[in-house]
């Protein structure tokens, strides 16, 4: 069975698409000499590990480890026993391991090693063994800030294709910046046997003088609840035609009727870089006291060139949310017990003590509304 390691890594940290999970990876630099090799149990693995595969993570990827068994937990169990030109190759995936460098050339290529931020950058991953289903393409960027969309926009491999091209969106720069890459590709062989063949990292530097790429046209809006009381709030999500810049993007959200329904500050939707959905957070609130039934129609723009701002309609019918002892003030002259307006042409009792518990009080614990006679 093919271990996809994106899925592993959402259980182990919950990955949240296009956003890089992981930690930094360490500049392209000399493999790290001693590194942990464990399986999902904290066993220690034993034999000859390929860094960067599922049993060797926290490994130089593309670099080859000699490990040991040991107690359970036991770190730096591994040692560097050959620093790989292009890559390293799994071979058995149970008993004492015996990974191999990978003797092909490099499966993981970019189109250029030198861009200014803001352009894209192509990407080719290419596998030339057998594999008779889809190869999982697992890419690890350590500046998903400036190249975010490793898990969002790399494809899956096509079983029996030889190479995938696909582009990832990059940052605009202030100074020269470089970006590392790595490439796990997770497959079964004519055989039937996992394979994981794990690349050497690869670096791509980022130069000043780009643009910055307009943001995408918005294709969806939904707002939740579409039908809403007084005083009440509603969340809206959005979808855009395409992944949105690395530097994200802000939706700018606005009422037909704001007296009624009115956008909620710092409630705007945002889409972040590398992805296509956002929201999930409050945006709109209603007035708490409306006189009649109201559709509010709600404008959401991404403010890309020539792009109609999409609509959603929100319903209000007639009602009133009566007001707080909190928000009545209860408290500001002593606490005294006593009725205060509701808003709603009744009245609310606060700062009164009964059995122990103040109903209302300065910081309105309790409260409630007197009904008018």
């Amino acid at each position: 069975m093919i271990l996809h390691c994106r899925l592993a890594l959402s259980l182990i940290i919950a990955l949240v698409c296009g956003v890089e999970m992981l930690g930094p990876l360490a500049p392209v630099a000399a493999p790290l000499q001693t590194c942990t090799a464990q399986n999902i149990h904290g066993v220690p693995i034993s034999g000859v590990v390929c860094g960067g595969s599922t049993h060797a993570l926290a490994c130089t990827p593309g670099a080859l480890y000699r490990c040991r068994s040991g107690p359970l937990g036991q770190r730096n169990n591994c040692t560097l026993s050959q620093a790989c030109a292009v890559g390293c190759l799994t071979g058995l995936t149970t008993g004492t391991l015996s990974d191999s460098c990978f003797a092909g050339s490099s499966p993981l290529t970019l189109s250029t090693s030198n861009i200014p931020g803001g352009n894209d950058v192509d990407l080719t991953v290419e596998l030339v063994a057998s594999h008779p289903h889809d190869a999982i393409i697992n890419l690890e960027v350590d500046r998903g800030d400036l190249v975010p969309g490793s898990y969002c926009a790399v494809p899956d491999l096509a079983a029996g294709s030889t190479s995938v091209r696909f582009a990832l969106l990059t940052a605009v720069v202030s100074a020269p910046t470089a970006v590392h890459f790595y490439a796990d590709i997770a497959y079964a062989g004519a055989s039937g046997a996992s394979r994981q063949l794990v690349t050497v990292r690869t670096t791509l530097t980022l130069t000043p003088g780009g643009t910055e790429p307009l943001p995408p046209p918005l294709a969806a809006v939904t707002l939740t609840p579409s039908t809403l009381g007084s005083g009440q709030s509603a969340f809206m999500d959005v979808v855009l035609a395409r992944m949105a810049p690395a530097r994200g993007v802000d939706i700018s959200v606005s009422s037909s009727t704001p007296s009624v329904a009115s956008v909620i500050p710092q409630g705007q939707p945002t889409v972040l870089g590398g992805r296509t959905m956002g929201g999930g957070v409050a945006t709109i609130v209603t007035a708490s006291a409306v006189p009649q039934q109201t559709t509010v129609t709600l404008s959401a723009s991404s403010g890309a060139p020539g792009q109609v701002a999409l609509t959603t309609p929100l319903m209000v019918p007639p009602g009133c949310a009566p007001t707080t002892c909190l928000e009545a003030g209860a408290g500001a002259s002593g606490g005294a017990c006593g009725t205060l307006p509701d808003g709603c042409g009744g009245t609310i009792l606060c700062g009164c003590n009964f059995g122990g518990q103040t109903w209302g009080g300065a910081g309105g614990v309790w409260g409630g509304s007197v009904p008018r006679e």
